[in-house]
Parts: C-alpha cells; sequence; structure tokens
C-alpha cells in the first residue's frame, strides 16, 4: 500500500506517475488468494493509524488527501487480534493501554 498511496498522492499533486507492479495483482499485502472453496488475506488484517483515539492518524490524513475517507466506510475493531490455539485463546485489545495489559 505504500506505493500505491505515494503514487496517488504524487497523481492528486499534478505529478505525472508510473507505478510499476510486480504482480499481476496491485497492492501488495492488500490481497488475497484462493484455494478451494477458501480465501486467505495475505498479511493485511488491520489498518493503524487511521484514529488514535480521536486524534487523526497519519493514515487518516493521507486517505483524507486523497478524498478516500469519503468513499469508504471504515469499521473500528474492539480486538486488535486473536488467537485461537486448542487449549488457549489470546485476545490482544485494539486499546493501548488495555492491551498492555495482556
Amino acid at each position: 500500500m505504500g506505493g500505491l498511496s505515494a503514487a496517488a498522492t504524487l497523481a492528486t499533486n499534478g505529478q505525472r506517475v508510473l507505478l510499476l507492479e510486480k504482480h499481476w495483482r496491485p497492492g501488495g499485502y492488500a490481497g488475497s488468494f484462493v484455494r478451494g472453496r477458501f480465501e486467505f488475506e495475505i498479511a493485511l488484517h488491520v489498518l493503524s493509524g487511521l484514529d488514535l483515539e480521536g486524534k487523526r492518524g497519519s493514515l487518516y490524513r493521507n486517505f483524507e488527501s486523497l478524498g478516500i475517507m469519503k468513499r469508504v466506510d471504515f469499521v473500528r475493531v474492539d480486538n486488535f487480534y486473536k488467537a485461537v490455539y486448542p487449549d488457549m485463546e489470546i485476545t490482544v485489545p485494539a486499546n493501548r493501554e488495555a492491551a498492555e495489559e495482556v
């Protein structure tokens, strides 16, 4: 997403941009693949930097300048990460202070 964001920012500011992508689908880690009836996310699970407890993060400002915030409804999640094992679960809250207690 870094390359796409940089290219979009430059183009929005009037620069000519040539964006090259190694893969046939743009986006790098912002994608997925299908095996059989299952779809797997490659790596991107959470976008951080959109809103830091009421303060606009750097990603929010970047998306806002590109007009993305007006066109996409982002969903705030309570938990940043959850791992489920046969004998235990580990849940990491999205809130920094609560996550530090885990």
